[in-house]
């Protein structure tokens, strides 16, 4: 797709980029392998410094070799962290990437790692490895690195870390911390495919809660340009305090940028104090090239999707049909059925043309927020018969409507239920999904949305 080929044309220079704007100067590379590296500095214990090194490696720079049925792809990343002219620390992490056919393996997908190391306070110089087990080429990056200690005892912040997706998990990964699931974007780069950036710190000694004293804290989020003028501020966020140390993560939508190195820094106070601390990190925004009067794809049409449905087979279109079809009309569903190879390829093609947000632009951001869902709803609600979690009524409900406002969980009652609660949507409705069947999948029962299952009994049936 046109932006995922930029961005792995560009790995290497936003690399460079990215590590000097936010400070970090004297940055060596070299090798034949790219990657992207990112890190975020979190408090440890006893004095020291929970460091996160994050990767994206480009996944077609992986050599993939054919062991019994399947390909797979080897590599390591080699970890030296030096203070002065001595190595202070060493880690390697080494992986696979396993594929049936390489022809699953497409330009721009990305390989993420994570790494982790406790440091104490002072100047290092970080020297990270990457290489191909299978041919052996390797490539590298070299730069320095700041670790200040975190206070024991005054309003602090972690440094921020940027994702490509933030969801709900407690499954035991390396990229899950405080119960969530952190995928991280080492590139920094957003806009097209990835207009949504997801941000996480972690607050540290808010001050306990007496009698008589102010119980809440406040957050504000802004967006920067590379002058300093804000751009873009996020609704400001006043909270009980529940603890000292709060964990603090949100989504901004920075598509609609120009092109350009962006800020977005993170402010929290402490009203019983009246004390802040703020963080900020540089991000990239990728602005996707206008359709020129000239060209000859029709008004409206997202060429990076012609590209993408040119080359599939037919199963693979019906796939991508069904994905889309709780968008689809009644006649549209007809159609499709009837539709041979080539024309289920112009189909689909027109059918997310036709309600693209911004026709102006290659990019379809419509499109994308909804098969982004799709994704989410996969990894989140698959239910215990194998179902794909898109399929279930939970996944149809959330790529329809998006996350809820709030969720009231009853777990405890004759059947385990969930009410999804939406404020902004026909003055407020909420969706009742009940564990009908008590094998885990919550079926919608009712909902005060119009147009879906309605059932005012359902109370009588399900929860007493």
């Amino acid at each position: 797709m046109h932006f995922l080929n930029e961005l792995s044309r560009r790995l290497q220079i936003l690399l460079v980029l990215f590590l000097s704007v936010n400070g970090f100067a004297q940055v060596n590379k070299g090798g034949e392998l790219k990657f992207g590296v990112d890190f975020a500095r979190f408090q440890g214990p006893k004095g020291y410094t929970y460091l996160e090194l994050y990767f994206a490696i480009s996944r077609d720079q992986i050599e993939h070799q054919l062991v019994g049925k399947t390909y797979e792809g080897k590599y390591d990343i080699e970890i030296n962290l030096f203070r002065g002219d001595s190595l202070a620390m060493t880690k390697s992490l080494s992986n696979r990437d396993e594929v049936k056919s390489l022809d699953e393996i497409r330009r721009g997908q990305s390989l993420y790692e994570l790494a982790t190391l406790f440091v104490q306070g002072g100047k290092y110089r970080l020297w990270i490895k990457l290489r191909d087990l299978g041919n052996q080429k390797v490539g590298w990056v070299e730069f320095d690195l700041l670790i200040k200690p975190f206070s024991t005892n005054e309003l602090d912040i972690s440094d921020l870390q940027l994702g490509l997706q933030v969801t709900k998990d407690s499954a035991k990964s390396k990229f899950v911390k405080n119960g969530y699931r952190i995928i991280p974007n080492p590139t920094a780069m957003y806009g097209g495919d990835w207009s949504n950036l997801y941000y996480y710190t972690e607050i540290y000694n808010l001050r306990p809660v007496t009698d008589g004293t102010d119980s809440t804290y406040t957050v504000e989020v802004v967006l920067k340009d590379n002058t300093g003028k804000v751009l873009k501020s996020l609704p400001t966020k006043t909270r009980s305090r529940k603890a000292g140390s709060l964990v603090e993560l949100g989504e901004v939508n920075v598509g609609f940028q120009t092109s350009d190195v962006k800020e977005i820094e993170v402010k929290v106070i402490d009203n019983s104090i009246s004390r802040s601390v703020s963080v900020g990190k540089k991000f990239f925004v990728y602005r996707p090239q206008r359709v020129s009067s000239s060209s000859t794809s029709e008004p409206g049409t997202d060429q990076s999707s012609a590209d993408e449905f040119h080359g599939m087979l037919e199963k693979e279109l019906n796939e991508q049909f069904d994905y889309a079809r709780y968008l689809a009309t009644k006649d549209e569903k007809k159609l499709f059925k009837r539709l041979d190879l080539g024309g289920k390829k112009n189909f689909m093609t027109s059918f997310w043309a036709n309600r693209d947000y911004d026709p102006g632009t290659v990019f379809n951001e419509f499109k994308h927020e909804y098969l982004q869902r799709v994704s989410i709803a996969n990894s989140r609600y698959h239910s215990g018969s194998n179902k794909p979690g898109w399929r279930t009524d939970q996944g149809r409900v959330f790529i329809l409507y998006g996350e809820p406002d709030r969720t009231d969980r009853f777990p405890g009652t004759k059947n385990n239920y969930q009410i999804w609660r939406y404020d902004s949507i026909e003055g407020g409705v909420e969706f009742v999904f009940v564990d009908v069947r008590g094998f885990g999948e919550l079926r919608l029962v009712h909902s005060t949305k119009r147009g879906e299952i309605y059932d005012a009994q359902w109370t009588t049936r399900y929860a007493r």
